[in-house]
């Protein structure tokens, strides 16, 4: 999970400089692919977050 994580910030930065969505322009296909992949890394952050505690606790 971490790995994949990673690699989705990795592709984001490479694509947007480190620039946030917000800060493109409104409505730009830039702007809607920069908010999928934002999207894909929170939620990937989301797994692997659960992953760790779960590990944590033993669960």
């Amino acid at each position: 999970m971490r790995r994949r994580d990673s690699k989705l910030v990795r592709l984001y930065q490479k694509r947007f400089e480190k620039n946030q969505f917000w800060e493109l322009k409104t409505g730009s296909p830039e702007r809607r692919a920069a908010v999928r992949l934002a999207g894909l890394c929170a939620k990937s952050w989301s797994a692997c977050k659960k992953q760790a505690i779960e590990r944590a606790a033993g669960i």
